[in-house]
């Protein structure tokens, strides 16, 4: 890139699902552009995954900080997964003593990392002092148990259930939201109108946090923010969970300008105001950009299908020319359809950290407009014909055709005697 490097500059991002493995160095103060060093798909979030990427990018010549969500750090730091009884990397906080919850801060420190003590099971990959915590995910974890906590019966969370349509039951139960989706119920001022007097403290409680102390900039009064927080969740009945206790009892550990080494990289968000227009054989997609995810959009991706079942299912997708659409276009043509169709499109943003999630839209096709023409021609003015007019042409034309019939015959008949006396 014909840059100066410095490994103190940069930090190490590394995010896992069921499908895929990426690894990008972002710029400690997003001053510079993102640079991804690994990716791989069909692969499984386990501890040998992550000791092959740490070995394939050469981690211990760079040595850089690290973030992601807390079940990949758990893993780079050799910890077993799920809600075990001693989840966090730095104390052997106790998950299961929830009489001490949100009463005791103290816990023993961990000096040690070996496996088959305190829910360690692998060697430790990095070294746990390079860890930072990532603003994001602690942003997620406090708007998932705050939403679980919610009574499911009451308007608030149907109204959260009318918003995000496009999540699934399961995952509103569980509150598993994404940046752009949490930031946009921030700004919901329905939501809070709706929330009860101890669970609008929390939600308020919520807001100054992201403000002011997982923002660019902590506030001096940050530690009473968080406090008040940790009081209005205990009132609400939130259980504690293992990033509501990094606040609680580790607040020393996060960095001072969480803005500086913030996780809130991501895939595209899903475009909005994605709307089709379609005449008889073309059809166009519209569509707007809602954010980048933390990085510019290298392109779009455009698809369409048939909407008619073929043997009770649908059609694969097809892809749109070009396939890599101008990240400045808002718009592409879809050509070659069929008139009087029905068809779902599909359009989605890419960065480099990938596809963002797809919308799709079902539109129908016109009919032919040479078929429209015939139709038009057949039948104008049929409102106002005076079917006496019609059966008075008949009679005219069928009168006609008997006067010509008769003469006819006429004629034959003459011709006929003339030719028997000729011939006697």
């Amino acid at each position: 890139m014909k840059q100066p490097y410095d490994a103190k500059e940069w930090r190490l991002f590394i995010d896992a699902s069921k499908e895929s493995l990426k690894a990008v160095l972002l710029h400690i103060g997003n001053a510079k552009p993102s640079i991804p060093i690994g990716h791989a798909v069909n692969c499984k979030e386990t501890y040998d995954t992550m000791a092959k990427l740490i070995e394939l990018i050469k981690y211990k010549c760079h040595n850089w900080y690290i973030c992601g969500d807390l079940k990949v750090i758990s893993m780079l730091l050799g910890l077993q997964g799920g809600y075990t009884k001693y989840c966090c990397f730095l104390c052997l906080w106790d998950s299961r003593a929830k009489q001490d919850h949100y009463k005791r801060k103290i816990w023993p420190v961990r000096n040690e990392y070996v496996p088959g003590k305190m829910n360690v099971k692998n060697t430790c990959l990095v070294d746990p002092k390079k860890i930072i915590l990532p603003p994001l995910h602690i942003k997620l974890g406090l708007m998932k148990n705050f939403t679980k906590a919610l009574d499911k019966s009451k308007p608030a969370f149907q109204y959260l259930c009318s918003v995000f349509t496009n999540l699934s039951a399961a995952k509103l139960k569980e509150g598993i939201f994404v940046g752009p989706q949490i930031r946009r119920i921030l700004d919901d001022t329905k939501f809070e109108s709706l929330l009860t007097e101890v669970e609008k403290a929390a939600w308020h409680s919520f807001k100054r946090v992201v403000k002011n102390f997982l923002g660019n900039k902590k506030s001096d009064d940050y530690k009473e923010i968080v406090e008040n927080l940790l009081q209005n969740y205990e009132r609400m009945g939130v259980n504690m969970s293992l990033k509501i206790h990094f606040l609680h009892s580790h607040l020393e550990f996060f960095p001072e300008n969480l803005g500086t080494v913030s996780d809130e990289h991501a895939e595209p968000p899903p475009l909005v105001n994605v709307t089709v227009h379609a005449s008889t054989i073309l059809a166009i997609i519209l569509w707007n950009v809602a954010g980048d995810g933390g990085h510019p959009i290298l392109d779009f991706t455009a698809q369409y299908r048939s909407a008619a079942p073929v043997n009770d299912s649908l059609e694969p997708w097809r892809p749109i020319s070009p396939n890599h659409i101008s990240p400045n276009s808002r718009q592409i043509d879809v050509y070659h359809l069929e008139p009087n169709a029905s068809y779902w499109f599909r359009v989605w943003a890419n960065n480099v950290l990938g596809p963002g999630p797809p919308v799709e839209v079902l539109a129908t096709t016109l009919y032919s407009d040479q078929e429209a023409e015939l139709y038009k021609h057949f039948l104008e003015g049929a409102e106002t014909f005076d079917t006496r007019t019609w059966v008075a042409a008949v009679c005219v034309v069928m009168g006609t055709l008997a006067v010509l019939a008769a003469g006819t015959c006429a004629v034959l008949c003459r011709e006929w005697r003339r030719s028997g006396e000729q011939h006697p």
